[in-house]
């Protein structure tokens, strides 16, 4: 969804994020549909339990954690049934900040306002000088909007402030701070990759999903780990594992955003990093492990026909972000697979055995453990009837 686009219709956070999450998992619904759709179930389960991994992660954390867009510009209130008559004045002429006209759009969408006139001023013009003087203006783009009765109309107190006859609107991101004449809230990002790590997939889709919350971005740059650059970004901003992604300070600019996010970050010299891993696999840079790389046993039936194909689970924990870098199957009657029947108690199979590297996925626990076991590390799917499927009891 286009940034203007939701800017105009200003959504809450909530019903954005719902719709988001809801849109991301059709996608996945429909590709487990193809391969099989009692598959399709437990993802529905795992939306329901708001289970947002890898892609999804990336592109709901950010969401949920730290607001959506549309918080950066005034909200009203709709259900004012008097009509009051309005004059607006947009304060602008900085190529790289905010598009007032968007803020401006919004209010003029207002059921009880009746607009008597709208003009656009240069922040520099001597109009606009007495204007941002009466008002208190310290960085533009701004919005006044007057009017004898400008309390009674119902804006936001989150992206308004009142001044006597006048709601000004002045929290645009990004924009011209008068005091210094420098724009701010505009974002260097800097994704730190290591080579050594095949597997570690790039975080372009966090960029991306930073653009489409409106913050701007002045540069995305890829480094190396190993380079002397990157060996210093890594040193001055506590980079803890690769792939990372580190943004800019400018990212404080965004209010409606970063003191949620800042919960998600480490500070460095100049930039902030991710504290926990965003995609896996990862490589942890002190130890210089490759964490989140999981082997899965696949503990078949091969006496029961009409058992559920166990490559459902497979395809299940690979679409919430489970990495499986290695698999094996092995039927429940074998020699290899008693043993392991006996040491886990298993009692219905199909199921899967996931190795502790399971245990490298913090966010998925507690949702494992409403499906499963944890043995040590180890992992142990125990409730097939959660898939409405066909499976085998080992009880007696």
């Amino acid at each position: 969804m286009k940034k203007n686009k939701r800017i105009e219709n200003t959504k809450s956070v909530e019903k954005e994020v719902e719709e988001r999450v809801e849109k991301a998992y059709e996608k996945l619904e429909r590709n487990a549909e193809e391969k099989d759709k009692r598959g399709e179930k437990w993802i529905k389960r795992i939306n329901n339990e708001k289970v947002l991994i890898t892609t999804v992660l990336v592109l709901v954390i950010i969401i949920a954690i730290a607001g959506i867009f549309p918080n950066a510009i005034p909200k009203f209130n709709k259900n004012t049934p008097t009509v009051y008559s309005v004059d607006i004045i947009k304060i602008g002429n900085c190529e790289n900040c905010f598009d007032i006209n968007l803020a401006a759009q919004s209010v003029k969408k207002i059921a009880s306002i009746n607009l008597k006139s709208e003009k656009e001023l240069n922040y520099t013009s001597s109009e606009a000088e007495k204007l941002m003087q009466k008002y208190n203006i310290k960085r533009i783009p701004s919005l006044i909007i007057l009017s004898r009765d400008i309390k009674k109309i119902g804006l936001n107190n989150s992206g308004f402030r009142n001044e006597r006859d006048a709601a000004i609107f002045d929290k645009g991101v990004p924009y011209l701070d008068l005091t210094t004449g420098k724009i701010k809230g505009i974002v260097t990002f800097k994704e730190i990759q290591d080579s050594s790590c095949v597997e570690c997939p790039s975080l372009s889709s966090v960029e991306k999903e930073f653009e489409t919350l409106g913050i701007k971005k002045e540069s995305y740059e890829i480094l190396s780990s190993s380079s002397e650059k990157g060996k210093e970004l890594i040193k001055d901003n506590n980079i803890k594992s690769f792939n990372n992604l580190l943004i800019g300070k400018e990212i404080e600019e965004y209010w409606w955003i970063f003191p949620s996010l800042k919960n998600k970050l480490t500070e460095g010299k100049d930039y902030y990093s991710f504290t926990q891993p965003l995609m896996y696999p990862y490589k942890d840079a002190v130890t210089g492990e490759i964490k989140g790389k999981v082997e899965a046993k696949y503990i078949t039936a091969n006496d029961c026909q009409d058992c559920f194909n166990v490559s459902v689970l497979k395809e299940i924990f690979q679409k919430v972000g489970i990495y499986i870098s290695k698999e094996n199957y092995i039927d429940y009657s074998s020699n290899e697979g008693k043993e392991i029947v006996s040491k886990y108690n298993i009692t219905t199979v199909p199921t899967v055995i996931l190795s502790k590297e399971i245990s490298d996925y913090n966010s998925l626990k507690r949702v494992l453990e409403q499906i499963g076991s944890f043995e040590g590390q180890e992992f142990v799917f125990r409730k097939p009837e959660i898939l409405k499927v066909k499976y085998q009891s080992l009880l007696k």
